[in-house]
């Protein structure tokens, strides 16, 4: 019943009054209808490309909270809930209701006798397991933090070569996973460029504990893009060999009298990045690694498995498909790396599906309404994927989408016109 209400009051009703309103903060992309996580992966893939385009010196910090759901302060929740339109009444049941509400274990041996309750001494912290208001009040709070967090963090602007798109930003969220932008000078030094850094994620350090979080530090870093320019004047990425000795250093929030050194990784070091291998040097390495294992994984399974041509068919669609190509809008792999995927998996696919092996390649990848098996080329599939995201945020005028004009304006000043397309 409690269940109930929290689903029916706040994830759905309370939850759409403020996404039609506009209240969310907008650099939070989990737990909000129509934002997804690729979008994220996309906007921290442009930060990076017109580094690359513009040749300027940033880095983006990659922050993950230590179980956010379950160090949240209840009464910051529910002062939220109330804030953001949720009756008093309401409120206040979700309030007794933890109070007074009483826990046992329930095993295959019985139910225990013995229950957990809150109690001064032995305070609940989170909306409890298995609540489902728990994404939205993540949601909710996090936009309390950004908007704090966007007062006082440096973050970073960029602009298109016209001057007419100006894209603000200082993080970036998917639930817990936050990611700090460091770009607001045209022309700063890795040593300024450190001191930044240690200013926005101490700050994004503060408002996490004060909310009842903590930022987990070994699975924390930075990484950062600094050019360095030969005698004939051309740039090259300095490794990380080569930068200054890391001085990001904050103070531990659980132990004050500690500081806590944060990672510095390389910009030819692939990262994952929600699901997606990510280096600051645009290479594409650590994702056809990360996708050749999914397909071989997928292929042994497939020989592994007594599947009929239908499942066989259904397993190719549903699990192969949408886990190689949840990457693929934010990829650029070459033909020639698509194609070796293919090949992992098509000699086995053609055997379970019921296909000699020297079926012909125009028949297995032509589409079923000319007389074709209808497999799909990835990389058709990942342009495809491409442009309908570029379209979709382009046309609905979002602030991903004027991240994506101003990198595509620089790739046209690059190639030589000298009017923007878009």
């Amino acid at each position: 019943c409690l269940n109930f209400l929290r689903r029916f009051f706040i994830a759905r009703r309370l939850l759409h009054h403020i996404h039609d309103h506009h209240k969310l903060a907008k650099e939070q992309w989990g737990g909000i209808p129509g934002r997804t996580a690729i979008d994220l992966v996309m906007s921290k893939e442009m930060m990076t490309t017109i580094l690359h385009l513009q040749r300027k010196n940033g880095a983006i910090t990659d922050v993950d909270a230590t179980a956010c759901y379950d160090r949240m302060v209840p009464a910051l929740i529910w002062l939220g809930y109330f804030k953001a339109g949720a009756t008093w009444n309401i409120v206040q049941l979700f309030v007794l209701a933890l109070l007074n509400m009483q826990y046992f274990i329930v095993t295959a041996f019985g139910t225990s006798l013995l229950a957990n309750q809150h109690s001064t001494l032995s305070q609940f912290l989170g909306p409890g397991q298995g609540a489902t208001d728990a994404p939205f009040a993540w949601a909710l709070l996090s936009t309390y933090l950004i908007c704090a967090y966007n007062k006082q963090a440096r973050g970073c602007k960029l602009k298109d070569p016209t001057g007419a798109i100006t894209w603000k930003r200082a993080i970036e969220m998917f639930v817990d996973d936050s990611y700090l932008f460091h770009a607001l000078l045209s022309c700063i030094g890795a040593i300024a460029l450190m001191a930044l850094i240690t200013h926005d994620i101490s700050k994004w350090s503060k408002l996490l504990w004060t909310s009842g979080g903590a930022i987990n530090f070994t699975k924390s870093f930075y990484t950062m893009v600094i050019w360095t320019f030969t005698a004939d004047g051309i740039a090259k990425i300095t490794l990380n060999d080569d930068l200054p000795a890391n001085t990001v250093t904050i103070n531990n929030p659980s132990k004050p009298t500690e500081r806590q050194s944060i990672k510095r990784k390389c910009a030819t070091t692939a990262s994952k990045t929600l699901g997606v291998f990510k280096a600051a040097d645009l290479s594409q390495t650590g994702e056809f690694k990360h996708l050749k294992q999914k397909a071989e994984k997928f292929t042994k399974a497939l020989v592994s498995c007594p599947l009929s041509h239908m499942h066989a068919w259904l397993a190719y669609m549903t699990v192969f498909i949408p886990g190689v190509t949840y990457s693929s809008p934010t990829t650029s792999l070459t033909e020639e790396q698509c194609d070796k995927l293919e090949k992992i998996v098509k000699p086995a696919l053609v055997k379970k599906l019921g296909l000699p092996d020297t079926f012909p390649n125009l028949m297995l990848y032509a589409e079923k309404y000319f007389g074709g098996i209808g497999l799909l080329q990835l990389f058709a599939e990942q342009g495809m994927n491409q442009m309908l995201l570029f379209m979709r945020h382009i046309r609905a005028q979002t602030e991903l989408g004027d991240q994506i004009t101003i990198g595509l304006r620089y790739y046209e000043l690059q190639a030589g016109l000298s009017t923007c397309v878009l």
